[in-house]
C-alpha cells in the first residue's frame, strides 16, 4: 500500500486558518486514517501471533522427541485452530508414488476418496509444490471452472494450497479450506 505524501501542517496553524466545521472535518479524516492503520497493525499482529504459536508447538514437539507423524498432526491442528480455518490436509511426497494424504483435520478422510484424488485437480498441488508459492482458490491465476469444481469437491468456498518444504527439499503441500464469515 502506498501512502500519498501530504505536507505536515501544524495543528495550531490549522486552527487559525480553518473554521470550526473545517477543523472537525480535518480531525475526523486524521482519526479515520489512524483507525485504518491500527486495524492493519492488529491484523498483522494476529497473523504473526498465529505463526509464532504454530512454530512454538512444532519446536516443542521436536524438543520433546515427539514422533514426526504426531508433530505434523499437532502442527496442523495448531495452525488451523490459530487461523480459524475449518479444514487442513497435509500431503507428503512419498518418493516414487507422488503425494499422499498424511494428516487431515476437519475433513472426513476416506481411502480412495476425493482427498486421495486431490479433489480432481492434482495440478493445483503440483503448482504449489513446484513453484514454492501458495495458490489461492479461487484467484486470478486459476480457471474459474476448475476452481468451482475443486471447491465443490472440497466442500468449501475458499482454499489455500501451500507448499510444505524444509530448506530446499519439497516435502509436500498443505490444503487449507474454509467458508468466509
Amino acid at each position: 500500500m502506498t501512502a500519498i505524501a501530504r505536507p505536515q501542517v501544524p495543528v495550531a496553524r490549522v486552527r487559525e486558518e480553518m473554521g470550526l466545521a473545517e477543523q472537525a472535518a480535518f480531525l475526523n479524516s486524521v482519526l479515520e486514517r489512524q483507525s485504518a492503520q491500527n486495524e492493519q497493525l492488529a491484523l498483522r499482529y494476529r497473523h504473526l501471533a498465529s505463526a509464532l504459536s504454530a512454530l512454538g508447538a512444532t519446536s516443542q514437539a521436536l524438543a520433546l522427541g515427539q514422533p514426526s507423524d504426531e508433530a505434523i498432526r499437532d502442527t496442523l491442528y495448531r495452525c488451523i485452530d490459530a487461523a480459524g480455518i475449518s479444514v487442513g490436509i497435509v500431503y507428503l511426497n512419498d518418493g516414487d508414488t507422488g503425494l499422499r494424504v498424511h494428516s487431515t483435520l476437519g475433513h472426513r478422510y476416506e481411502p480412495g476418496g476425493e482427498a486421495d484424488k486431490y479433489f480432481g485437480h492434482p495440478e493445483f498441488l503440483e503448482t504449489a509444490c513446484l513453484s514454492g508459492a501458495s495458490l489461492r482458490v479461487p484467484s486470478a491465476g486459476v480457471s474459474p471452472v476448475a476452481a468451482a469444481d475443486f471447491l465443490a469437491r472440497v466442500g468449501f468456498r475458499n482454499a489455500l494450497i501451500m507448499p510444505f518444504a524444509f530448506m530446499n527439499a519439497r516435502l509436500g503441500a498443505v490444503v487449507l479450506a474454509s467458508n468466509p464469515t
